[in-house]
C-alpha cells in the first residue's frame, strides 16, 4: 500500500493498465496494491485477513513516524548514493532510536558509504541484491527476504 504523496504506484497502475480507470485494489501478479493508501485502506486490509500487509510510507520527512511505529515489522530502504546520502544523515536521530530494531536495507549506492553509515551512526545495511525487473524475484532475493521475515524481533 502506498500511503505517501509521490503517487509512483498509480503511475506503475496507469501503465500497467494501459491508462484505464481501475478500481482499488489493483492485483497484479496475485498481490493486490492500495495505489491511494490511508487509514481506510488500511482498515479495509486489516478486516480482509491480508497475510501481510506492505506500507510504502514514503521519506520519513513526510511525516509519516507514527504509523511507522505502529507496525509490526520496520525497515527502511536506504538510497546511499552520494546525492541521496543527506536525507540519511537528516534523519539519523530517528534511524538510530530503532537501530537495534528495525531492519536497514541498502537499495543503491557504493559499498563505501554503506561502511560509512555503519561506523559513524552504527546503522547496518543489508545489502539487497539488484532486481532489473520489480515483479521478479530470484533466489537471491529470496533468501533476504525469507531471512527478513523470519527473523525474530
Amino acid at each position: 500500500m502506498a500511503w505517501n504523496p509521490r503517487d509512483d504506484l498509480e503511475k506503475l497502475v496507469h501503465i500497467y493498465t494501459c491508462g484505464r480507470k481501475v478500481q482499488e485494489p489493483v492485483s497484479l501478479l496475485d498481490v493486490d496494491y492500495y495505489y491511494k493508501g490511508g487509514p481506510e485502506a488500511l482498515n479495509i486490509c486489516i478486516q480482509g485477513g491480508y497475510t501481510a500487509v506492505i506500507l510504502d510510507l514514503g521519506r520519513l520527512r513526510e511525516g509519516r513516524q507514527t504509523e511507522f511505529l505502529q507496525c509490526q515489522r520496520q525497515c527502511f530502504l536506504l538510497a546511499l548514493n552520494e546525492w541521496r546520502l543527506g536525507d540519511v544523515i537528516v534523519q539519523k536521530e530517528f534511524l538510530q532510536k530503532g537501530k537495534e530494531h528495525w531492519d536497514f536495507f541498502m537499495v543503491f549506492g557504493s559499498e563505501e558509504a554503506r561502511k560509512e553509515i555503519w561506523r559513524r551512526y552504527g546503522i547496518k545495511a543489508s545489502k539487497l541484491p539488484f532486481a532489473p525487473d520489480a515483479f521478479s524475484i530470484d533466489w537471491e532475493m529470496v533468501g533476504v527476504l525469507d531471512g527478513f521475515w523470519k527473523r525474530k524481533r
